[in-house]
C-alpha cells in the first residue's frame, strides 16, 4: 500500500510539472500570437497607405492633363480678348 502512495505520489509530481510546463507554453504562444498580430496589423496600414499612394500617383497625369488644358483654353481666351480690344 505504501508503496502504491509513493508511486502515486511520484505521478501527481510529474503531472503538475507537465502541467505547469504546458501553461507556460500555452501563455507563450498567446504572447507570440499578439506579436504576430500586431504586425500583421502594422502591414495592413501600411498597405492601405501603399494603395492610397499609389492610387494619387495614378491621378497625377489626370491632374496635369488639366492643367495645361486650362493655360491653353486661358490662353485662347486672352489672345481672342486681345485681338477684339486691339481691333476696336
Amino acid at each position: 500500500m505504501e508503496q502504491t502512495v509513493e508511486t502515486l505520489a511520484v505521478r501527481v509530481d510529474k503531472l503538475e510539472k507537465d502541467s505547469a510546463d504546458l501553461i507556460y507554453r500555452a501563455n507563450a504562444a498567446a504572447v507570440a500570437q499578439a506579436a504576430v498580430d500586431e504586425k500583421l496589423d502594422s502591414v495592413l496600414i501600411t498597405l492601405g497607405e501603399v494603395k492610397q499612394a499609389v492610387a494619387g500617383l495614378e491621378q497625377t497625369p489626370a491632374r496635369r492633363l488639366e492643367v495645361i488644358a486650362r493655360a491653353v483654353i486661358t490662353a485662347l481666351a486672352s489672345g481672342i480678348i486681345g485681338f477684339f480690344l486691339a481691333k476696336f
